[in-house]
């Protein structure tokens, strides 16, 4: 009788074991039966976020496996799944870069394992199938993280959207070249790390966003600066095909004219390389047995102390950005874009009104001068016909603009210019308020200014006023309506129009709204032929 009461005891305890055993196992179950908001299941783990003011928020939430010792320099791998609830409630560290001291971190210090996203989701429940806004942030490729204050997603997730930003590899941890690193490549190439980490990360959005409510169909990236030139580079690559639908691009543009602002970098692989050797040599690894060893056995640290990270004339140093590899990127921007290789999707691009001025200390005459010859050759002396100056005063203000037509209006024109041709949907842009803050003051509507706008973050103890609180919520709903829907409009707001090559109009955010007219079309001309000459467009 005993040995009946310990075996019904056994099977039933064995029955419980095996009946509440997929629970144990499988997360999917646990996250399936709790009433947490605050608990989602992705495809590697279970993981835990915050609620603020109705928005769900997930820091920190590893895309990719650390970047560290042998993966240093190799394209991004999978995330080890984890075991139990990863607290996602603090954003992840932001990869190694100089100092910079113009936005505040989010986050603890800066380390190689940086590969992180964040989610802000307004959705309730996973089948809301909300539209997503990746964001992409800048910082010459070299700075910058999605943990600045000033990104933060709440306030455009508020009007309907999912909000995600990711960190990537930056400097020469995400751009470095050098043939031995194309050696032990499948594809033959270097550097790009920074922009597959990119596309890894959009390859994650696309399996995952579903569990925060998110459309995986329905993906626009935006980014400004180094985050602008990524978005737009990203639909010319083959890599990131089919996993986005619409593009923003804030003060940047897949054209090499921005090479002018990194007066010291080389765009084709094969320069790249020789930047990449004499980087090695000023390290003192190009004499060892295994050099790749040794470059990966110096400290985030090293590897920037090696580098130089001024822009504009003053830049004279060594310095890493994409490249084109002949892989992620087959040719060349402009080829690309003109022979129509580039994805089926809408763009809103744009510029602000001085955006040069944000680039360089003092120019002199003499300076300004020697560096139009440097970058133009013998079309230098149209270039200063159309930019005169004629003493230190006039040549940086000629300067300012010279750099703000060439890098960023006229691109972002030539951009606008060929999608209108292609009966694709463009929608061009001009930043002109200048609001009454100290840094607008000095620089006008300076690179970077709408930002503040954009993410509605507009602090009210700087100089805002009601004009600019009103300007920032017509900036976000235009925003988030191109990511709904492909096109900012609405009844609501003043209508926009669809950029097209006979008008050329754009909208301009200044204290009022304005459809304006482009009038700086000689100057465009003139740009698109000496480049065209170049082989750049």
């Amino acid at each position: 009788m005993f040995m009946k009461k310990t075996m019904l005891i056994i099977l039933f305890c064995m029955g419980l074991i095996f009946s509440i055993y997929p629970m144990i196992a499988s997360g999917k179950e646990n996250v399936k039966n709790t009433n947490d908001s605050k608990i989602v299941q992705i495809e590697s783990g279970i993981i835990k976020g915050n609620i603020e003011d109705g928005i769900r928020q997930f820091k920190g939430i590893p895309y990719a496996a650390p970047p560290v010792g042998d993966l240093r320099w190799r394209p991004p791998q999978k995330v080890a799944p984890w075991k139990g609830t990863r607290d996602c409630t603090k954003f992840g560290s932001a990869c190694p870069q100089p100092a910079y001291v113009s936005m505040d971190y989010d986050s603890g210090p800066p380390s190689e394992d940086c590969l992180f996203v964040n989610v802000w989701t307004p959705a309730k429940k996973a089948d809301e199938k909300l539209p997503v806004m990746v964001w992409i942030h800048g910082g010459g490729f070299s700075r910058g993280s999605s943990s600045f204050k000033i990104y933060d997603g709440q306030n455009l997730a508020k009007e309907g959207v999912i909000v995600v930003s990711m960190n990537y590899r930056l400097g020469p941890l995400g751009f470095l070249t050098h043939p031995l690193l194309s050696k032990e490549s499948p594809h033959g190439v270097s550097g790009n790390y920074g922009l597959l980490d990119q596309v890894a990360a959009l390859k994650w959005i696309k399996r995952n966003i579903s569990a925060f409510g998110g459309n995986p169909d329905k993906v626009t990236i935006f980014g400004e600066s180094a985050g602008a030139i990524s978005t737009s580079l990203l639909m010319l690559s083959p890599l990131a095909k089919g996993l986005f639908q619409g593009v923003i691009a804030e003060s940047g543009n897949p054209l090499v004219g921005i090479q002018y602002v990194f007066t010291g970098v080389k765009t084709k692989l094969k320069q790249a390389e020789k930047v990449g050797e004499e980087y090695a040599k000023k390290l003192g690894c190009d004499s060892s047995k295994n050099i790749l060893k040794n470059l990966r056995s110096k400290t985030p640290d090293e590897l920037l102390d090696a580098c130089d990270f001024t822009l504009g004339i003053e830049s004279t140093g060594i310095q890493f950005i994409p490249v084109i590899d002949g892989w992620i990127f087959p040719k060349n921007a402009a080829t690309l874009l003109n022979t129509g290789k580039y994805a089926d999707v809408s763009i809103l691009i744009g510029t602000n009104a001085n955006e040069g001025n944000s680039f360089v200390t003092k120019v002199t005459l003499s300076d300004y001068k020697n560096w139009v010859k440097k970058i133009l050759g013998k079309d230098a002396d149209t270039i200063l016909g159309l930019f005169p100056a004629s003493n230190d005063k006039t040549a940086q203000d000629a300067y300012y603009k010279l750099l703000t037509v060439l890098c960023f209006r006229q691109p972002a024109e030539y951009v606008s210019r060929v999608f209108a041709g292609n009966k694709k949907k463009v929608y061009l842009y001009r930043f002109a308020r200048i609001p009454d803050t100290e840094d607008a003051k000095e620089m006008g509507a300076y690179h970077g200014i709408e930002l503040l706008y954009v993410f509605g973050c507009l602090p009210k103890t700087e100089g805002y006023d009601k004009t600019d609180f009103e300007l920032s919520k017509v900036i976000m709903k235009y925003w988030t309506n191109f990511a709904k829907k492909q096109n900012p409009n609405s009844p609501d707001l003043p209508k926009w129009p669809a950029y097209n090559n006979k008008k050329a109009q754009y909208i301009e955010f200044g204290d009022k709204i304005n459809i304006r007219k482009e009038t700086d079309k000689k100057e465009y001309d003139v740009i698109h032929k000496i480049l065209k000459e170049k082989q750049v467009q």
